[in-house]
């Protein structure tokens, strides 16, 4: 009976300690490899999840590694996947690359990830603007001041008040830009990009320190990570991305107010679609709908 507790209780400690990068070993990125201004999915590539160039990423494999290594819902990670197809990559073969491309190369590849304000914005966290002409590079000077206001704020912790005021300031002083955008397509993506490094990169809105280097600075998967056991879903997401934006509200062009309450993230989402992209708002929703077997609601509501 004891031998049964004993082994009970080790193999319940080692399931949960069992890091998923174990056979991924991390190599950083050689002169022909291609990355993007995201921690997370160069990080992928970084431990040969997905191809260690960066380039062609298959959506469908795309989706089961978010799932796989980070624990993104598939019903979050299609959405992001075919989004990131139809903006910036190859519709025919279902894939993107993480870096930008023009000419030939991009009738067959795409554009990339890092192309200016498709998926890749202004005010980033970690990223200067595109005006600057490096938009995809780890900037360290940014990352520093993001540390200070962790350290003060938090004990060097990251959270949303953390995130919420480094995003403020980013807002701040990236509005000398002459060229700097922030609509509501920004709004998603970089208030989006702040509630994904801290469910992600940690749990309930709050990493450590130890987490963050290692994937912003390093683009590495810590050795001690453990996915998170709650799938981070389109509303965790959103919510998240609220509680920052509400902390330090800034300016959104075309829209006076945000609402604190919607009947839905896909509803939400579904206006951002309408709103930033109103040439092919519709294509892009019927894509992802024919592609993921759900339909964004047709009539939403705020409330």
């Amino acid at each position: 009976m004891m031998k049964v507790i004993v082994f009970a209780v080790t193999f319940t400690v080692a399931t949960a300690t069992f890091k998923p990068h174990h056979h991924h070993h991390f190599i950083p990125p050689g002169p022909g490899d291609s990355r993007s201004p995201c921690p997370a999915l160069n990080a992928l590539a970084n431990h040969g999840y997905l191809p260690r160039n960066g380039l062609d990423w298959n959506a469908t494999e795309v989706v089961q590694t978010l799932k796989d290594v980070y624990n993104v819902d598939p019903s979050l990670g299609s959405g992001l996947a075919l989004a990131a197809v139809f903006l910036t990559g190859n519709t025919s073969t279902q894939s993107f690359s993480l870096g930008e491309y023009s000419g030939k190369e991009a009738v067959s590849r795409g554009i990339g990830l890092s192309h200016h304000n498709r998926i890749e914005h202004d005010a980033s966290l970690s990223r200067a603007d595109a005006f600057t002409g490096d938009n995809h590079s780890f900037n360290a000077t940014m990352y520093c001041n993001l540390k200070r206001i962790a350290a003060k704020l938090n004990g060097g912790a990251f959270n949303t008040d953390v995130l919420s005021l480094h995003r403020f300031n980013q807002y701040q002083a990236s509005k000398v830009n002459p060229d700097f955008t922030f609509g509501p397509t920004q709004w998603f993506l970089g208030y989006g990009e702040a509630a994904l490094s801290l469910n992600v990169f940690g749990k309930n809105n709050t990493a450590t320190a130890a987490a963050f280097d290692s994937f912003f600075a390093k683009e590495r998967i810590p050795d001690d990570f453990i996915k998170n056991s709650i799938a981070l879903t389109p509303k965790i997401l959103f919510l998240s991305a609220l509680e920052v934006y509400n902390k330090n509200p800034v300016p959104i062009q075309g829209i006076d107010t945000l609402p604190q309450k919607l009947d839905g993230s896909e509803c939400f989402i579904l206006k951002l679609i309408q709103g930033t992209f109103p040439d092919a708002a519709q294509d892009l929703i019927n894509y992802i709908a024919n592609n993921t077997g759900r339909d964004l609601p047709a009539n939403c509501t705020v409330v």
